[in-house]
């Protein structure tokens, strides 16, 4: 028949689950093996309802085929990795990063310090690191918290869920041409359309501006010598289609995917290009293909495996604020917290990330276009006498518009607008004028330091009045 249609239904259900060990909050000894593996438990189902439609034509040398194929996937999943407050016994985490009853220091003034030799300075951390679990000083609490969307805090111990879903759609045309019996043209182009992916029940957020926009804003502004501070502070806020509200990223609707083959067998049955291509027993074929990544689901769920900000989030007891002589902190068994766990920040949106030292937070840029690949091949084969054959190809791959995880707040290379120089160019001379200058080394040893405009004209102040100028001070740092 010259129409032949194919209707096709695929459920896949994909089921996994990990029983781990952990059941409550727990208090563990920096460098010792925990008592019990402190092992999550996690699970999804990965349903994937998959409908395909094919039709195809036949008229003289061509074979039309054109069709869809569409995805409808919804995946609960459950993990209790961030449900649990943990504490450890951190010898850095103590005021005078645990070294304060150290045999030899200064502030060591118990009788017992000057009755066994001083520890040597290059032994410290060692100290301090054995000393304070010894003491079981448990110095260092780290509470996580989970909150619903109204804001209210999910219990402790309580798994967080979410259930991702994704919708795919794509329609493709193609027209294979058989031109002569010994070369067939295939042409035609796919059309892709997939949703950013999205939590179902809307426990879903996203930035209030534009991650990517805002991450260009910071270059323009380092480039006119304005810093970071002077944009303004952003806020999380509820996202996704179940809130009513737009999504990770906008939908990408330029998809468009072209591709080509072709397949011949040269007949040559004379002469040398006779001898060469065997008269039938070379093929010769080569393509090209633009081929688009499906992101949605693994994006999504790489992203939230962390918790969303303001949907969940970790806080650590304050650093250096209790000692070894505090009670409280006292190792009393290992399902005991200390009374320094932080507790729980108001919940509810929106959110404003805080701004400050140590405090990380991450998004998805809403400016993600669908990764795509050019693909292309080409091969010649050639069959040759006592059943053997040879074949030799080249396979390339480009790809573009690729995902990356990175730091859209790194150093900003922001620039001095009296001297024009930028500040890694002002690292690396400061970097270079102290390179022989060893560690430790005396004030006066970088006296001698060159003053570069840069760290003068924006950092007067990093001299602290000490002889030395900012130049020379940053050098030391």
């Amino acid at each position: 028949p010259r129409w032949v249609n194919s209707f096709r239904y695929g459920l896949t259900r994909i089921k996994e689950e990990t029983a781990g060990l952990r059941t409550s909050n727990a208090v563990t000894f920096r460098f010792i093996s925990d008592f019990n593996a402190l092992t999550a438990s996690s699970g999804r189902i990965v349903p994937t309802h998959n409908f395909v439609d094919d039709m195809s034509y036949t008229a003289g040398g061509h074979t039309l085929q054109f069709g869809t194929n569409i995805r409808r996937t919804r995946i609960p999943r459950f993990t209790n990795a961030v449900s649990f407050h943990t504490a450890t016994t951190n010898g850095s985490w103590v005021s005078l990063v645990g070294r304060r009853y150290m045999p030899g220091r200064s502030t060591c003034t118990t009788p017992g310090c000057t009755a066994v030799p001083a520890v040597s300075p290059s032994f410290a951390a060692v100290w301090a690191d054995s000393f304070i679990p010894l003491l079981g000083i448990v110095s260092q609490a780290s509470a996580r918290y989970n909150y619903n969307r109204d804001g209210s805090t999910l219990p402790n111990g309580v798994s967080v869920r979410r259930e991702y879903g994704s919708n795919e759609y794509e329609f493709y045309l193609q027209d294979s041409w058989r031109l002569r019996p010994n070369l067939t043209i295939t042409f035609g182009a796919r059309y892709g359309v997939y949703s950013p992916p999205f939590e179902t029940n809307g426990l879903q957020v996203s930035p209030s501006i534009s991650l990517g926009e805002w991450f260009d804003q910071r270059g323009r502004n380092a480039a006119k010598g304005i810093p970071s501070n002077a944009i303004a502070p952003f806020t999380i806020d509820l996202a996704g289609p179940a809130n009513g509200r737009k999504g990770f990223y906008a939908w990408d609707w330029n998809n468009w995917a072209p591709r080509a083959s072709f397949a011949y067998s040269p007949q040559f049955s004379d002469g040398w290009l006779g001898w060469l291509t065997g008269n039938g027993k070379t093929v010769i074929r080569g393509g090209y293909s633009v081929v688009y990544d499906r992101i949605g689901q693994a994006l999504a769920t790489q992203f939230d495996a962390v918790g969303s900000f303001g949907l969940s989030t970790s806080l650590t007891s304050p650093f250096g604020v209790n000692n070894e002589t505090n009670p409280a902190i006292r190792f009393v068994n290992i399902n005991t917290l200390p009374p320094t766990l932080p507790a729980a920040p108001p919940g509810g949106f929106p959110q404003t990330p805080p701004i400050g030292f140590g405090v990380i937070a991450s998004s998805i840029d809403d400016t993600i276009t669908t990764p795509y690949t050019h693909s292309f091949n080409f091969v010649v084969g050639r069959e040759l006498p006592g059943d053997l054959a040879v074949e030799v190809a080249y396979v390339g791959r480009r790809g573009k518009n690729l995902l990356i995880r990175r730091d859209i707040v790194p150093i900003n290379n922001l620039v001095d607008p009296a001297s024009g120089m930028d500040y890694y160019t002002a690292a690396r001379l400061v970097i270079q004028a102290a390179a022989g200058i060893p560690s430790g080394a005396a004030r006066s040893a970088y006296a001698g330091i060159a003053n570069v405009p840069y760290w003068q004209n924006l950092f007067p102040d990093a001299n602290l009045g000490l002889g030395l100028t900012a130049t020379q001070e940053v050098a030391r740092r």
